[in-house]
């Protein structure tokens, strides 16, 4: 069994803000799967179906971003998922806006969500999408920026980006990370 893990914050006044790209792709990808999110449990919200032919639970953590770890490491305890099982998706300041980068194991990068899984799994080799928000101006704070609704012209941008990044998924569960890296890690892609 796999466990796709979106990051976000909960509530309708977090739901369009750059740090929700998790929460918006796996809900795409929970419909374009015939997943409903409709179990409740674990501090998630979150469903079981296939994905590329595999069993899998898509989750959604209502923890809030800094205490991801606690759902997803109930999840795996629970359903008996290993580390190398899980993939969580979610934002990234160090990437342009719409570009993705998979990341296999090592540290978090300063992301708090991905430091709260490390912690609660006791493990960093889960696999990582790594969404580009882009880079705040320097005069805003990272956590103002990450709160922050997508501006217009990102938010036109915005379904071909899950889009993007739910094909990642398919490529990762079918092929592979290093095909998908092959792929998602060229510069344009």
């Amino acid at each position: 069994m796999r466990l796709i893990v979106g990051l976000g914050n909960p509530g309708p006044e977090y739901s369009t803000t750059r740090h929700n790209i998790g929460f918006l792709a796996v809900d795409q990808l929970a419909e374009e799967h015939a997943i409903p999110l409709c179990r409740s449990g674990f501090q998630a919200v979150y469903g079981i179906g296939f994905v590329a032919a595999l069993e899998t639970i898509i989750a959604k953590p209502l923890t809030y971003m800094n205490r991801s770890g606690e759902a997803v490491a109930a999840l795996a305890a629970y359903y008996n998922i290993s580390p190398a099982h899980i993939t969580v998706i979610h934002d990234d300041m160090d990437i342009a806006f719409g570009q993705l980068r998979i990341k296999l194991r090592g540290g978090s990068a300063g992301h708090r969500g991905i430091q709260s899984i490390a912690h609660h799994t006791g493990q960093s080799g889960f696999t990582r999408i790594r969404v580009g928000i882009g880079k705040p101006p320097s005069s805003t704070a990272h956590v103002e920026y990450v709160l922050r609704n997508f501006s217009d012209g990102e938010t036109a941008c915005l379904q071909e980006v899950i889009r993007k990044t739910n094909h990642c998924i398919a490529l990762l569960f079918t092929d592979g990370p290093h095909a998908a890296m092959n792929i998602f890690h060229r510069p344009g892609a």
